[in-house]
């Protein structure tokens, strides 16, 4: 945890670079990335997922909670 300027706590980003270290020579390369191009790295993983698009996660939200609360339900009865 950090603190500002009114001494009050604040939450701060977790960077985890020693998981950056066990990928051997590939290492040097990610780190770089992530220290340099932390924009294009976030951007290009949310457009790998395809959900850049507003419409897109709240559609995809709805239908993750849906089938999951049915899911659920059905492994509730079965207990």
């Amino acid at each position: 945890m950090g603190t500002v300027a009114g001494g009050k706590a604040c939450f701060q980003r977790g960077i985890f670079l020693w998981l950056l270290h066990s990928l051997g020579a590939l290492s040097p390369i990610a780190l770089w990335l992530v220290n340099h191009h932390h924009t294009l790295l976030h951007n290009r993983h949310w457009l790998s997922k395809g959900i850049m698009n507003g419409q897109a996660q709240l559609l995809w939200f709805l239908q993750t909670f849906l089938f999951g609360t049915a899911s659920l339900s059905i492994l509730n009865v079965t207990d």
